[in-house]
């Protein structure tokens, strides 16, 4: 664990940025609502995740592909942002259907899928998610990854070398992120809201000690101008991420201080650990505190007083 992250300084704990966002510029084919962040980067919110589309002459790429059920629509979508030509390279930022759905879609139109290798596990087993109370089958083949990462990569376009690398054990344990140097843009998946308590999901690796250690990653590599595109919601900025970075590390201790004191699951949601968030932050707090507190379970040698 961070010292500098366990030990939560107080101060504005929702300040943003104060800087001006891209706007909605017009609506997508198929009713997805388009921002257009510079000439060779558009985001289109589909229902599952935000989908971040690149176009430059021949060069096309995306991150992340939404839900199966909104895959053609979305592919028609795209065509229309890359001018009719096919996405080369799809990012997969993490294995969660919102965010992977669609891979099919694309693969059968000629995109390599990109992933960390974790991600293309989880994709190749069957396993079942205790908490969502659903067992996930393996996906076709053409639906997996066919070129994965353990920490970083580059990948050439429009002029600029697009980073990508592992945010280890955070929403999951395949997270990724997608950063785009000269354009000052990052995609990051599900390690960032917006304004809503994120999922961690346990059982496929994700857990609040590494969520907040991968927020700190992140804060180190954006400025105040760096357009941060979270997996659903609204351009960021690093205000936001910052704001959102010191809640996860308040909660993060006082869960630590009251599971060292014998506190479960209920106990947790019953003493309003989130009350001072719960109106700044959407979402289900209990489902939160729940998720929270088996994940941490999972990492009990690397909390210095739970044993």
């Amino acid at each position: 664990m961070k010292t500098d992250r366990r030990r939560f300084l107080s101060g504005a704990l929702l300040g943003a940025a104060g800087l001006a966002l891209p706007q909605a510029v017009r609506a997508a084919p198929a009713s997805f609502a388009a921002t257009r962040l510079n000439d060779r980067l558009t985001v289109l919110a589909t229902p599952g995740c935000n989908v971040l589309v690149g176009a430059s002459g021949n060069e096309t790429l995306m991150v992340d592909c939404g839900r199966a059920e909104d895959g053609k629509a979305l592919e028609t979508a795209v065509l229309g942002v890359t001018g009719g030509k096919p996405v080369q390279t799809l990012f997969n930022t993490h294995w969660h259907l919102d965010n992977t759905g669609a891979n099919g879609v694309f693969a059968k139109s000629g995109a390599t899928i990109v992933a960390h290798e974790n991600t293309r596990l989880w994709m190749t087993t069957e396993f079942h998610v205790d908490w969502e109370n659903r067992t996930y089958k393996p996906r076709q083949k053409i639906e997996q990854p066919t070129k994965t990462i353990y920490t970083k990569d580059t990948l050439p376009f429009a002029g600029e070398a697009v980073e990508y690398g592992h945010l280890p054990r955070a929403h999951t344990d395949g997270d990724i992120y997608v950063r785009f140097p000269k354009s000052n843009v990052i995609a990051v998946g599900g390690t960032v809201t917006d304004g809503e308590y994120p999922v961690l999901d346990y059982v496929t690796g994700g857990w609040l000690g590494d969520f907040a250690d991968a927020q700190q990653r992140l804060l180190g590599m954006v400025d105040d101008d760096t357009i941060i595109i979270p997996a659903r919601g609204r351009p960021l900025k690093k205000g936001d991420l910052d704001a959102q970075f010191k809640m996860m590390s308040a909660l993060f201790d006082r869960l630590v201080e009251l599971i060292y004191k014998g506190s479960g699951p209920r106990d947790l949601i019953a003493a309003h650990v989130t009350k001072d968030f719960d109106d700044r932050l959407k979402g289900d707090p209990a489902q939160f505190l729940t998720l929270a507190y088996w994940g941490m379970w999972g990492h009990v040698r690397e909390l210095e007083r739970i044993v």
